[in-house]
């Protein structure tokens, strides 16, 4: 059976990471192919991509790249994670101006590089350079850190709720990040077809 390997990056929102396998399982069986499913940072699955270690990944941010295509599948707000008692956590939502003088735990910048210079441009757009004083090589790691009190972060909505973190919208509606499927553009698969048109059927 000829096997068709995808990726995916561990920041994505969970729920939906939950549902690539029962995706991959479904059109296995409808296809008779041997869909891999792998999670890897996205600076390398990028380079899987490339080099044809897989075939298509879900990621966080548009890979930026000739030679490859990514389609958006859908967006989500991305919310402020702060420690308990930290002084923004008396508003209701956060003014982005209000984040130029907070410490930042920021997702790892070599893991996903994509990702990391797009929130830098957001930030900026807002108003306002992060001083990133923490990197964290996952959203858990990262929330652990904000309940340790060593800066704020920015996260998905949907992201786990954990003890000690406080968790905020943000003013406006800049601060939102997408979930993406990539894929080479020379590729043409019809199981490829079929994974793009599932994951879109349920969003």
């Amino acid at each position: 059976m000829p096997e068709f390997p995808i990726g995916y990056s561990p920041f994505l929102d969970a729920n939906f990471v939950r549902r690539v396998r029962p995706l991959a399982e479904r059109i296995s069986a409808e296809e008779d192919l041997a869909i891999r499913v792998r999670s890897a940072p996205p600076r390398d699955l990028m380079q899987q991509l490339l080099d044809g270690s897989i075939r298509a990944c879900f990621v966080e941010s548009p890979f930026e790249d000739d030679a490859v295509l990514s389609e958006r599948l859908f967006d989500e707000p991305l919310i402020l994670a702060l420690p308990s008692g930290h002084p923004l956590c008396s508003k209701r939502s956060i003014d982005p101006r209000r984040l130029s003088a907070q410490r930042m735990v920021w997702l790892s910048r070599d893991a996903a590089p994509q990702y990391g210079r797009y929130l830098s441009e957001v930030c900026e757009r807002a108003g306002f350079w992060p001083q990133i004083v923490e990197e964290a090589s996952t959203t858990a790691e990262c929330l652990d850190l904000v309940a340790e009190r060593l800066g704020v972060a920015f996260v998905r909505a949907s992201s786990p709720r954990v003890p000690g973190v406080v968790y905020r919208p943000i003013d406006g509606a800049a601060f939102r990040t997408a979930t993406c499927v990539a894929y080479r553009r020379d590729l043409q698969s019809k199981a490829l077809g079929r994974i793009v048109a599932l994951a879109k059927s349920f969003i």
